[in-house]
């Protein structure tokens, strides 16, 4: 405004024509100027017939080569804008600038070059994390780019830049990474053998393939990786008797376990080196009604999610620092619904955004059945005006696939049969099935990729079927035959995406007095089912017991990265566990 008060004066004065005054344009940072017609806005000034702002360009106005930006900023595609947008730090260092001029400051094991972070020897690689010169990323972690390139042993590796290559021995000649016999004509997959901590799959001219098994817990031998072994990750829990348990594996392969008890929940931790509290006082937490069941799930942060009844469904977190609810600040979280729960099954799983969904079998509206509520983000709600789970059915599994749609498996005692039934939720609307199989006894659901794999009790057999879109495709495959009573399957997958089941068996007679009681565990190679591990799915499996122990609860399996755990409770104050690295 003053500077169109200035030349308002200057041709009042005389100095130009008034009447160039009305007509002329008053422009913006980048607009033409040099004469009475064109001028600059208050505040810029006309420099070789452009107006610009003393000093260079804010945020968000134009410049160029001969336009510049403020000592702040930086001229990022014909905008004056923040120069840390040139950089590329990653989540292992931070940007500074210096005079408009964006640098990579790095965290240990990193290096900074060319406006980003590179990692070097360990350092955690990814396809948006690379790393320095003279290293590649393997298996998630950068390594000298030598690393598990043995040349076939019939040569050297040496780097060029960042990329190995083979100097081979007379007469071999290079292929890839490899020192091959001239002329060979390759058979795929023809041998395997370990090689810098896993095994890799050869061709018949000894070239290097895929990696066949990741061997980073265990490491290899000539060709396999070690063999599997059971530790045992018991917990004991002193007091009044254990009415629930559930337990998860964390990312480090700790076990936190949770008990439900006349007192309330009561939490402890579980690894090598032994059994320790919760921690900070925070090991107990007290209902206002004795709690019968309870279900856990761990969010990203390896952080305890609990869900427990009995008279309404409850759910509660840790923060960090203490127990709340997402609703409430209450010790006891929130009220997620006053239905009343019955037996049946409690189930919880967590989302990408580590919301939680909750299932359990409630009075809803005077009838006993399944009972669904996820959180919103600000409320607890229901997926879908009308949940698809019909009267007098139990819980088997509440999954995720990973495209983030909802499983729900149930079942019902029909005439001494157990028809099993799959809803999805695709985000729209459930897609609903009429009974998928029809069994004995309780079932197991697991999810793989594009690959469901249901697993139930067929008389004395633990059968496993694939599953899409809640129709049966592929024929029946068997893991177990017995002519004991098996029971209670469970089913998770490996970080390779195999299956593994896991289930109970009671000894001759038949039946839950028997007198004894086994936990067995076999894994899907690709091709069969195979024992997981010495003692796992022969003889008495993981455990011979005698049955008068009085098992309270089925076996459970857990699976998490590279570690499987296997719980069962044969007695009132303890749980037994049982843990593997694969």
């Amino acid at each position: 405004m003053m500077r169109r008060r200035y030349f308002l004066l200057a041709c009042l004065l005389g100095q130009f024509s008034c009447f160039d005054f009305i007509a002329a344009e008053f422009a913006a940072v980048g607009g033409v100027c040099g004469d009475s017609n064109h001028l600059c806005e208050e505040g810029l000034q006309c420099v070789r017939d452009v107006c610009t702002r003393p000093g260079g360009g804010l945020a968000g106005e134009v410049c160029s080569a001969t336009l510049g930006c403020s000592i702040d900023f930086a001229c990022i595609d014909g905008l004056c804008g923040d120069p840390c947008a040139l950089a590329t730090c990653g989540e292992f260092g931070g940007c500074v600038v210096d005079a408009a001029e964006p640098s990579c400051v790095c965290a240990e094991g990193y290096v900074a070059w060319q406006r980003r972070c590179l990692g070097i020897a360990g350092s955690v690689c990814g396809e948006n994390q690379p790393c320095d010169t003279g290293f590649t990323c393997q298996l998630g972690r950068c390594a000298n780019s030598c690393t598990g390139v043995a040349c076939s042993s019939r040569g050297r590796c040496v780097v060029d830049g960042m990329t190995p290559t083979c100097e081979c021995e007379s007469p071999y000649v290079v292929s890839g990474l490899d020192c091959v016999e001239p002329d060979c004509v390759p058979t795929s997959h023809y041998a395997s053998a370990c090689d810098s901590g896993h095994v890799y799959w050869y061709d018949s001219c000894g070239a290097r393939e895929e990696l066949k098994d990741d061997c980073s817990v265990r490491g290899c031998g000539a060709s396999g990786c070690n063999p599997v072994t059971w530790e045992d990750r018991s917990m004991t829990f002193s007091g009044t008797q254990v009415r629930d348990f559930d337990f998860a594996v964390t990312s480090s392969g700790e076990i936190i376990g949770v008990v439900a008890r006349a007192t309330g929940l009561f939490l402890q931790r579980r690894n090598r080196a032994g059994q320790s509290d919760f921690g900070n006082g925070n090991t107990t937490i007290p209902t206002s009604a004795a709690p019968m069941n309870v279900a856990l799930a761990l969010d990203k942060q390896d952080r305890p999610n609990l869900f427990y009844g009995p008279n309404r469904m409850q759910f509660v977190r840790w923060n960090g620092i203490g127990w709340e609810g997402l609703a409430g600040s209450n010790i006891e979280g929130d009220a997620v619904s006053s239905a009343q729960i019955g037996g049946g099954g409690m189930r919880i799983v967590l989302d990408s955004a580590d919301y939680p969904y909750l299932l359990t079998v409630g009075t809803i509206a005077g009838s006993m059945r399944p009972c669904l509520k996820r959180w919103t983000g600000g409320a607890w709600g229901v997926l879908g005006s009308e949940q698809p789970f019909a009267e007098g059915t139990s819980v088997q599994a509440l999954v995720f696939d990973r495209t983030s749609e909802v499983y729900v498996v149930t079942s019902r005692v029909d005439a001494g049969a157990v028809p099993i039934s799959i809803e999805k939720w695709a985000g729209y609307g459930w897609t609903s099935s009429s009974p998928v199989v029809t069994a004995t006894s309780s079932a197991g659901y697991a999810i793989s990729g594009a690959r469901n794999v249901l697993a139930y009790v067929q008389g004395s057999e633990i059968l496993a079927r694939r599953v899409e879109d809640g129709a049966v495709f592929t024929d029946v495959v068997s893991i177990n035959t017995s002519e004991t009573l098996s029971d209670s399957p469970g089913v998770v997958t490996d970080a390779g995406g195999q299956f593994i089941v896991s289930w109970g068996e009671y000894g001759s007679p038949p039946g839950p007095s028997s007198s004894r009681y086994g936990v067995y565990v076999r894994r899907w190679d690709g091709v069969s089912w195979s024992e997981l591990g010495e003692g796992s799915a022969t003889g008495r499996g993981l455990v011979d017991v005698p049955g008068s122990v009085g098992f309270v609860g089925a076996p459970q399996i857990r699976a998490r990265g590279p570690y499987v755990c296997v719980s069962w409770h044969g007695h009132p104050a303890e749980i037994a566990i049982r843990c593997a690295a694969l």
